[in-house]
């Protein structure tokens, strides 16, 4: 699995998928139990296809990003857009992350 390569490789894999629902809301069944199980500190690290998948909204994102997830020590790794937060201290990454999350 495509995990491995993030140093993940005996990692225990939970899914969490909301087909269906509206990215510009953060209302949606498994968002919301992802954030639950953040806070219950079942996660350590957030693997997504790009950041896009979090929400549409770029400032709650950004939120989640450089506030949320290090107050809760999960890394966040998006795929597509060559992000994994352990490369950045403080920052999401910079004017490209924050573009991209913007054009999201």
């Amino acid at each position: 699995m495509y995990w491995q390569s993030f140093g993940l490789k005996d990692t225990k894999v939970q899914e969490y998928c909301d087909d269906g629902f509206t990215g510009t809301k953060f209302e949606r069944p498994d968002y919301m139990k992802l954030m639950e199980d953040v806070r219950a500190d079942k996660i350590s690290c957030i693997v997504v296809k790009d950041l896009s998948r979090f929400g549409r909204d770029y400032i709650e994102v950004g939120s989640l990003l450089e506030q949320i997830f290090p107050l809760y020590q999960v890394r966040v790794i998006a795929v597509n857009d060559n992000y994994d937060s352990d490369n950045y201290d403080g920052s999401t990454g910079g004017m490209n992350v924050a573009f991209k999350n913007l054009i999201y």
